[in-house]
């Protein structure tokens, strides 16, 4: 393994430590998906101050297209970098959870709530 170490590449060795846990991947994904949510309501609302009518009339079928088109731009919106929502998230549950602590050993799923709820009653208590 020493061996290993010494004549492997130095890229190589930073991928290695670099590589994402299950549950970075998981918070990862997560944290993008309410991004994406988040700005998909804030399409959805800021789509409602266009003004209706003119030359095309509205149907039901323009309503399904304009829904479908508000949902994809939320989505391309957040894969593009988003407001940065995911990147604070992400900052703030690993200062609050350093390492693996509050994470079941499966590497999937949700954080340990218990974990959770005692270091509020932690906080709350200092």
């Amino acid at each position: 393994m020493r061996a290993d170490l010494i004549s492997a590449k130095p890229e190589r060795l930073s991928r290695r430590n670099d590589a994402p846990s299950g549950r970075d991947k998981s918070l990862e994904k997560a944290s993008r998906m309410f991004e994406e949510t988040v700005i998909g309501i804030l399409v959805r609302e800021m789509w409602k101050t266009v003004p209706k009518g003119g030359l095309i009339r509205q149907s039901t079928g323009m309503d399904m297209a304009e829904e479908m088109y508000q949902k994809e731009l939320a989505k391309e919106m957040s894969r593009a970098g988003g407001v940065g929502l995911s990147r604070e998230i992400l900052e703030q549950f690993r200062k609050d959870f350093p390492g693996d602590a509050g994470w079941p050993s499966s590497e999937s799923g949700p954080p340990d709530m218990e974990m959770i709820r005692a270091r509020e009653r932690l906080d709350t208590k200092a």
